[in-house]
């Protein structure tokens, strides 16, 4: 058993005493990619801020519920964001 697996599972046993919520919290974080950008850092551990899995709709527009600018330009098609 390599030693990753053997850490995953150690891992997965520790947080299957906390509820199904907490356990789906700490799993998204086993396998973020990284770490998020600075200006993100205080909603790091909400995944559902940005990121909704029981929806078919882009994940842009949940970035421009909070990035009002990004979300006028893309409406003008001005800007990075917007070409």
């Amino acid at each position: 058993m390599s030693a990753r697996i053997l850490l995953t599972s150690i891992l997965l046993l520790t947080i299957s005493s906390f509820s199904a919520e907490v356990y789906a919290q700490e799993f998204r974080k086993l396998v973020m990619p990284g770490r998020v950008i600075e200006g993100h850092a205080d909603i790091e551990g909400d995944c559902a801020a940005c990121h909704d899995s029981k929806s078919d709709r882009p994940m842009a527009t949940l970035c421009v519920a909070c990035h009002e600018d990004i979300g006028k330009d893309r409406d003008e098609g001005i800007g990075f964001h917007g070409r």
